[in-house]
């Protein structure tokens, strides 16, 4: 199939510091410091996949006493939701050795970082620059 070039004078580019984020650096999860961790994990439910995650701290403890390393493989939701300082402090525990993320962990890390908020909503811009571009050019 032959697709038409795409014309990029048209492409309209909306500054980070004027475009409205779903997430800025007060959103960001806050370190927890249990007195008793075991006491938490114990408290948590026994039953269906509740119960995994249990199995899963095991095995991470597991490995890390014998000197693996753990990988973990994550989606861009985990750094656009906040839970970017919990992964900072668990790779610093050494209970992460490492990250795999995919292209949109970087761009909101990277938003993150430089700019202190992330996220935008792309409905919302999508939809405000859509009508500008389409409509109010054929009035």
């Amino acid at each position: 199939m032959n697709f038409p070039e795409i014309d990029l004078k048209k492409i309209k580019t909306i500054s980070i510091n004027t475009r409205k984020s779903k997430v800025d650096l007060g959103n960001l999860a806050k370190l927890w410091e249990p007195k008793n961790f075991s006491g938490f994990l114990n408290s948590l439910p026994k039953i269906l996949k509740a119960s995994d995650f249990n199995l899963l701290i095991d095995k991470i403890i597991s490995a890390r006493k014998k000197g693996r390393p753990l990988v973990w493989m994550l989606g861009a939701h985990v750094i656009k939701c906040g839970l970017s300082p919990v992964l900072i402090d668990l790779m610093n525990k050494r209970l992460i050795t490492g990250l795999v993320f995919n292209g949109a962990s970087a761009i909101h890390d990277l938003e993150l970082g430089l700019w202190g908020k992330t996220s935008e909503d792309v409905a919302e811009s999508w939809q405000e620059n859509f009508f500008q571009q389409v409509f109010l050019q054929k009035i």
